[in-house]
């Protein structure tokens, strides 16, 4: 039996026809913007609270727990002794109003979590007053703590490096010659007060390997620069001026390098740098 053939569409039909098919594909636009629109919103809203939360983490890690003071150490004390490591914007010793003295335990923040991690890792179990400090994270960073950890464990794998306990007279040129002996400096940076124009007593220097870094860190904290014992650290979280790219610049290795790098003792005039001393190390404060 021959298949029937449809009866040919009327000219209405043929317009209503045209409409629907228009209507679908209007529709199908409009799906699909929506269902763009809301995957847009959810990466921002994504990235707004990975900003946000980095944030929170940021300013976490700008502070410090410090437990075990002796009731005889007082603010000054504290301050003194924390200063090398960075900027401090507050320290706090929680004074009980019976006694009128401290309980035993103070709070520091610095203005960079380089600081911070500084502090941490080489003020832990020094004397203060001829008795042992502990030094740590305070406890509201817990839920937080995987994250930190993260960044730890990232700046080990960094080619950058914080110095602090820079004398007011350290110029960016100086943090180039001084730190040029263990590898290519890509860029060696003071970090300004925007008021004032003068350095913050901290700087970051950027190499073009991590084997450089690990090896100025190791070698460079606690020398002395211009009759200051300096600090040196990986850095955390580098602020815009530092992790912008700069020139390479590219300095002749020196017999003081290696001298340096194999603990052996050596005169940093050699590098050319004045002001430049080896100093006593010791970890005991005065």
């Amino acid at each position: 039996m021959a298949p029937q053939k449809l009866p040919k569409l009327t000219l209405e039909q043929r317009e209503k026809l045209k409409q629907a098919k228009r209507y679908c594909m209007n529709e199908s636009i409009k799906h699909s913007m929506k269902k763009e629109d809301k995957q847009q919103k959810a990466i921002i809203q994504n990235k707004t609270a990975e900003a946000i939360q980095k944030q929170q983490v940021t300013l976490l890690m700008t502070q410090c727990f410090i437990g075990g003071l002796d009731y005889n150490v007082g603010m000054r004390e504290v301050r003194e002794a924390f200063a090398p490591f960075g900027i401090l914007k507050a320290v706090n010793l929680d004074i009980d109003p019976l006694t009128g003295r401290h309980k035993g335990y103070a709070y520091v923040e610095y203005d960079l979590p380089e600081g911070s991690q500084l502090a941490i890792e080489q003020m832990c179990g020094i004397s203060l007053n001829n008795r042992p400090i502990r030094v740590g994270r305070p406890t509201n960073t817990d839920v937080y703590q995987e994250l930190i950890d993260n960044l730890i464990e990232k700046s080990k794998k960094s080619s950058i490096i914080y110095v602090s306990n820079l004398a007011p007279s350290v110029v960016d040129d100086d943090l180039r010659v001084i730190f040029s002996p263990f590898g290519d400096v890509v860029k060696a940076v003071l970090i300004r007060d925007f008021v004032t124009g003068k350095h913050k007593t901290y700087g970051f220097v950027e190499y073009t390997t991590v084997k450089a870094a690990a090896d100025a860190t190791e070698s460079m904290n606690m020398f002395e620069l211009k009759e200051k014992q300096i600090r040196v650290g990986r850095a955390m979280i580098p602020p815009p001026q530092v992790i912008n790219p700069g020139p390479v610049l590219n300095f002749q290795r020196t017999s003081t390098a290696m001298a340096i790098t194999q603990g052996e003792t050596a005169d940093f005039a050699a590098i050319g740098a004045p002001g430049v001393a080896f100093p006593k190390l010791a970890l005991e404060l005065k």
